[in-house]
């Protein structure tokens, strides 16, 4: 009888500390030191390319009279929403293809719009143009989506887990409702007030669109929950209304 007891109290031990283990290790990686005076973001690194808002706009600039212009924004074609960490697609292919191999590739070249801060977080990070491959280097400005600041519903992912680049969104799940975030774009700086934050499906592109009762949105997104043994088929969404700017 007292082995089995003894066994039976190891199991519960056993049981409790794998429930707690992964909230212990959330709680000792959160940055409690949080304050409304983050620190800059890093610069981005020597192996990208990167020009400013500014100068993309003077080389997309229509050479002909009646071309469209740089600032039309294309229209959502994609079947999932942004955010996505890196893994959860579909493994890349190991075979190499035979023939010559191609030339060096050049650097990737991004858009650098300006940085985004969160003090809930103690976030302050560069925010690119596109929410695919800049995603890797910090946050991504969803280009069908209005620009920080405009009107409508600004879209911005960022990664939740990430093997190799940033994961700027890691705690996004603390934001709460009155929580600060800001956009600086050349010597403007946009203020957001959180009003809503929900979990929605991968699939669910509604959250793009304009935002019932409200002028001027900033929508976050990443991918949830943190820790998955499969691919992330949700998103984690953070709303918040501009407030100054």
């Amino acid at each position: 009888m007292k082995g089995r007891s003894a066994l039976s109290l190891a199991l519960i031990v056993a049981g409790c500390l794998c429930v707690a283990v992964p909230f212990a290790v959330e709680a000792v990686n959160y940055p409690w030191g949080s304050s409304n005076e983050t620190e800059l973001p890093d610069p981005p690194p020597p192996e990208i390319e990167f020009i400013s808002y500014a100068d993309y706009i003077i080389e997309t600039l229509p050479e002909e009279p009646g071309a469209p212009q740089a600032s039309e924004k294309p229209a959502v074609n994609r079947e999932v929403l942004p955010g996505h960490d890196e893994g959860d697609g579909a493994p890349e292919s190991a075979e190499t293809p035979e023939g010559p191999k191609p030339a060096a590739p050049s650097l990737p070249k991004y858009v650098l719009l300006g940085t985004v801060k969160i003090p809930r977080v103690n976030l302050s990070e560069n925010l690119f143009m596109g929410a695919e491959g800049p995603l890797r280097h910090g946050i991504g400005h969803l280009e069908e989506t209005p620009m920080p600041g405009e009107k409508g519903n600004a879209v911005i992912a960022a990664h939740r887990v990430s093997s190799g680049g940033k994961q700027p969104f890691r705690h996004l799940d603390k934001m709460r409702e009155g929580d600060t975030v800001s956009v600086k774009m050349d010597d403007k700086i946009f203020s957001y007030e959180v009003f809503d934050t929900f979990i929605v499906s991968e699939h669910d592109l509604w959250v793009l669109g304009p935002v019932a009762g409200e002028t001027h949105v900033l929508t976050l997104v990443t991918c949830d929950p943190v820790v998955s043994a499969g691919r992330r088929e949700n998103r984690l969404i953070v709303r918040a209304r501009l407030t100054g700017g």
